[in-house]
C-alpha cells in the first residue's frame, strides 16, 4: 500500500472517563505504528425505540444530529477501517443497523460490544465478574447477592449478568428473577436502583454492571440509611476514577479502557493487511475495596496485638513487607512499568523493615534508605501508592517499635527517618497539585486567548478561516485543515448521515508549511479525498479529532486538528466558538436563512423563563420538532394533532407584570396539555411565548371534542390567548417545521 493506512474511530463523547482513555490508548499505536487516525465525535444517536424501553423522552432526549454528518466521511474511500467505539451502535437498534449498512463496503472493528458479523474486541466481562461473585461469597460470606445489570441487548451488560448467574449457580445459590435489575449504565437511573433494593431489603450485597449505576445504588441506599461495606456490600465496573473518591471507596473490576483503544488499532492495522479476525478480550481485575468490607489495616493491626513483641522479637521481613506493600499499593498490575514500581516499593519497605523489625546486620543506615525511598517516589512510585495509607503505616510501625525498642536513639532515628519520607511526599504531592492547577489556569487562559482572537475577527471568509487556523496555535494546535461547503446544508433530525460531493480547503496548518491560506482555484477536494488529498498525503502521520462545523441545523463544514490532550476538557467549547464565528461571517457575507436570526433572539431570552418552561417538561424547539418527526415514523399512526397556545412576548409580560405572572402562564399551559393529552405526546416551546403539543389521537371523534375543550381551558385561564388547532393524516410531504411556521386556526380535511 502506497500511502500510510488511515482509520477513523467513531465515539459518543471524547471529554468521557471511557472514550477519552479509548482515545489515548488509540493514539498511542497510531503513533506507534505510523497510522493516520482520525477520531469521529458523534454525540448521542439514540434511536426511538431505544428511548421507548426506557421512558425517559423527555429527559435524556438528546439529538445531537448535527455531529452525525461526520459519520459520512468514516464511509469514504479515504478510510481503510472503521472502529465502532460506542456501545449504542450496536445494541440491535435500527440505528446500529442504519449505521451498519451504510459502512457495508466498509472493514470495521467493534469496540466494548459486538455486531453480528463484525469482529470485535472487548473486556474479559465474566473474569472480572465471576471474581467479584467469589470475593463476596468466600470473604464476605453472602449468599443473597444483586445483580444491577445494564440495558438489555447491550453485549457488555449480557455477559456480566451471564457470569453472574454462572457463578452463583457454582456456588448452588439460586437466582430468581427479582433479584436482577435492569439500569442504563448511568448514574441516573436512581428508580430503578430503588426498585431492586426495595424490593430485596434483605440483600447482603449488589454487583453493579458498572461505576456509574453504583452511584445510584450509593445514593438510594444512603436515603435508606443502609450502610455501604457493613449492613450491605457494594461492587462496580470499569474503576473509573470516581471509584476511588466515593464514600467508602467503591469495590470495582478494574478494566483498561487505554489498553482497549491501544488493542484495537493495532489488531485494526493487522486486518488491513488481511488478517482474518473473530475476537479479542482485554484481561479485567477484581479490585477489593471499603465498600465491599475490604480493610487489608486490620491484618496490619493484628501485628500490635502481638504478645510477643518486645526487645528480642522479630518479625518475618519478607512477610510484612508484602502485608505493608499490598496495603499501601493501589496501582494495577497490568504492564511492566506497574509491576517494576511494586518491586521497587517493596524493596524500600523491605529496608525499613529489616532495620527496625529484622534479626539481621543493619547494612543499611537511614540516610541511604531515606534516599532510596525518596528516589523510588520520585520517579513515578507516587502514581502507585495512597500517600494517607503510607503515613497511616507509618505511625503503626512506629508505634510497634517503641515498644519493643526502650532507646531513645532507636526511637529518635526511626521517628526522624520516617517524618522526612512523610515531609518528601507531601512535597511531592504538592508540586503535584501545582502543576495541575497551573495546566489548568494555562488551558484556560489559552482558551480566552483564542475566543477574543475569534471573536476580533473581521473581513471576508476567506481571510476569516486563515485566521481560525492561525488563532489555533494558541491552543498548542500543530497540524489543522478546515473545510467548508460551496453552500450551507440544511440537516435535520432523521436525515441521511450525508454531506456534499465536494468541499473546499479554506486553510491549513502544519509543521512543515506552517498556516497557508489555500487559492480558490486549489481548494476544491473531493469528500473521499479529505484524509488523502495534495495537503494532507504524505505529510507525517498523526491523529486528528474531526469536529462539525454548524449552526442550528444548518452545516457549514468539517475541521480535523490534532488538539492535545489536556485540552479534550474544552473540545466542544472551541468547536463552538469556531462554528460562530464561521456562521456570522457567512451571515455577513450572504445573509442567509432568516431563521437563524430567530433562533438566535429565543436562545437570548432570559434564564428564568428558560427554567421555568424546562421543569414544566417543555422541550426546546430543536429537540420538540425532532421528537414529533420520531413519533411521525411509527407504524398505523392514526390522526396527528399539533396544538398551538401563543401567550404573546415573555419577555415583555416580565417586564410589564414581573416574574410571577410569567411562571404562572408556562404552568397553564403545562395544565392545558396535560389535561388534552393524558397519553404520550411531546410539548415544547418555540420561543416568544408560543408553546405546541404534538399527538397521536387514534380516534378521529376524538379531535372535535379536543379543540372545544382547549377554547374552554384557555380562556378560563388567559382569554386573550390565541390557540389553534390543526390535524393531518401521514404523508410523505408532511414537515414538522413548515406546519409550526403556518397553524391554521381551523381543523385541516383530513
Amino acid at each position: 500500500m502506497n500511502r500510510k493506512k488511515n482509520i477513523a474511530i467513531i465515539i459518543e463523547q471524547l471529554d468521557n472517563f471511557f472514550y477519552g482513555p479509548i482515545t489515548k490508548g488509540a493514539k498511542m499505536a497510531a503513533e506507534e505504528l505510523g497510522i493516520n487516525l482520525f477520531i469521529i465525535e458523534s454525540g448521542r444517536i439514540f434511536s426511538k425505540e431505544y428511548y421507548s424501553k426506557e421512558k425517559r423522552y423527555r429527559d435524556r432526549m438528546h439529538v445531537d444530529f448535527e455531529r452525525n454528518p461526520l459519520i459520512s466521511y468514516a464511509a469514504t474511500d479515504g478510510v481503510d477501517l472503521v472502529i465502532l467505539g460506542s456501545g449504542y451502535f450496536c445494541n440491535g437498534s435500527e440505528i446500529s443497523r442504519k449505521l451498519m449498512s451504510r459502512l457495508s463496503d466498509k472493514k470495521k472493528l467493534v469496540v466494548a460490544d459486538t455486531f453480528p458479523g463484525v469482529p470485535s474486541i472487548q473486556y474479559d466481562n465474566s473474569k472480572g465478574i465471576k471474581e467479584a461473585v467469589a470475593y463476596l461469597v468466600e470473604e464476605g460470606n453472602c449468599r443473597n447477592i444483586l445483580m444491577f445489570s445494564g440495558p438489555e441487548g447491550n453485549t457488555d451488560a449480557e455477559e456480566r449478568l451471564l457470569a453472574y448467574r454462572e457463578k452463583m449457580q457454582e456456588y448452588g445459590i439460586e437466582v430468581d428473577d427479582n433479584m436482577i435489575g435492569y439500569g442504563d449504565f448511568s448514574s441516573g437511573c436512581v428508580s430503578e436502583a430503588r426498585k431492586l433494593l426495595e424490593s430485596n431489603q434483605d440483600a447482603d450485597a449488589v454487583i453493579c454492571a458498572n461505576d456509574a449505576m453504583a452511584q445510584a445504588v450509593y445514593r438510594v441506599l444512603d436515603e435508606m440509611d443502609i450502610s455501604i461495606g457493613k449492613d450491605i456490600l457494594v461492587t462496580g465496573f470499569d474503576n473509573n476514577p470516581d471509584s476511588a473518591r466515593m464514600e467508602p471507596q467503591l469495590a470495582t473490576v478494574y478494566a483498561d479502557a487505554v489498553t482497549l483503544g491501544y488493542e484495537s488499532v493495532k489488531v485494526g492495522s493487522r486486518m488491513i493487511d488481511g488478517e482474518e479476525f473473530d475476537r479479542e478480550r482485554v484481561d479485567t481485575q477484581f479490585i477489593p475495596r471499603a465498600s465491599c468490607g475490604h480493610e487489608p489495616y486490620r491484618d496490619l493491626l493484628k501485628l500490635e496485638k502481638r504478645k510477643d513483641i518486645g526487645v528480642n522479637s522479630y518479625f518475618d521481613i519478607n512477610a510484612l513487607s508484602e502485608l505493608i506493600v499490598s496495603y499501601i499499593f493501589t496501582g494495577i498490575l497490568h504492564d511492566y512499568q506497574s509491576e517494576c514500581q511494586r518491586k521497587l516499593i517493596e524493596d524500600s519497605i523491605q529496608r525499613i523493615v529489616a532495620r527496625y523489625f529484622g534479626n539481621v546486620v543493619k547494612r543499611n543506615t537511614s540516610e541511604d534508605i531515606y534516599t532510596e525511598m525518596a528516589n523510588v517516589i520520585e520517579r513515578g512510585g507516587l502514581e502507585y501508592i495512597d500517600p494517607s495509607r503510607l503515613f497511616r503505616v507509618f505511625d503503626l510501625l512506629y508505634k510497634i517499635y517503641c515498644a519493643r525498642d526502650l532507646t531513645m536513639t532507636g526511637r529518635t532515628e526511626m521517628e526522624s527517618l520516617l517524618s522526612r519520607i512523610k515531609k518528601r511526599v507531601v512535597e511531592l504531592l504538592t508540586n503535584k497539585a501545582e502543576i495541575v492547577r497551573k495546566i489548568d489556569w494555562d488551558v484556560n487562559r489559552k482558551v480566552t486567548r483564542f475566543c477574543i482572537a475569534l471573536m476580533e475577527m473581521s473581513g471576508s471568509l476567506e481571510k476569516g478561516c486563515f485566521k481560525i487556523i492561525e488563532a489555533l496555535e494558541k491552543l498548542d494546535v500543530m497540524s489543522a485543515y478546515l473545510y467548508l461547503y460551496d453552500e450551507p446544508v440544511k440537516f435535520k433530525y432523521g436525515d441521511e448521515w450525508s454531506t456534499p460531493d465536494v468541499l473546499y480547503l479554506k486553510a491549513y496548518r502544519n509543521s512543515e508549511d506552517g498556516v497557508v491560506s489555500v487559492p480558490r482555484s486549489k481548494q476544491r477536494i473531493k469528500r473521499d479525498e479529505i484524509t488523502g488529498n495534495m495537503y494532507y498525503t504524505g505529510r507525517i502521520p498523526s491523529s486528528h479529532e474531526m469536529i462539525s462545523v454548524f449552526f442550528d441545523t444548518w452545516q457549514f463544514g468539517v475541521l480535523l486538528f490534532d488538539i492535545p490532550e489536556e485540552y479534550q476538557s474544552v473540545f466542544d467549547i472551541v468547536g463552538y466558538y469556531i462554528s460562530n464565528v464561521i456562521n456570522g461571517m457567512i451571515m455577513r457575507s450572504r445573509e442567509i436563512n432568516e431563521r437563524l436570526i430567530e433562533d438566535l433572539r429565543v436562545e437570548a431570552e432570559i434564564e428564568y423563563i428558560e427554567n421555568a418552561k424546562e421543569e414544566a417538561g417543555f422541550l426546546r424547539r430543536r429537540e420538540f420538532v425532532g421528537m414529533s418527526e420520531s413519533m411521525m415514523l411509527s407504524e398505523d399512526i392514526g390522526v396527528m394533532v399539533i396544538t398551538i397556545l401563543d401567550v404573546g412576548p415573555l419577555v415583555l409580560m416580565n417586564s410589564r407584570y414581573g416574574q410571577t405572572v410569567v411562571c404562572e402562564a408556562i404552568t397553564n399551559c403545562q395544565r392545558i396539555f396535560d389535561e388534552l393529552y393524558p397519553e404520550e405526546s411531546v410539548k415544547g416551546y418555540l420561543g416568544n411565548g408560543v408553546f405546541a403539543a404534538f399527538s397521536i389521537v387514534r380516534e378521529i371523534e376524538d379531535v372535535p371534542k379536543k379543540r372545544v375543550r382547549l377554547e374552554k381551558l384557555t380562556k378560563e385561564i388567559f382569554p386573550e390567548t390565541e390557540t389553534f388547532m390543526s390535524a393531518y393524516r401521514y404523508h410523505e410531504d408532511l414537515n414538522i417545521n413548515d406546519l409550526l411556521y403556518e397553524p391554521v386556526e381551523k381543523l385541516r380535511d383530513i
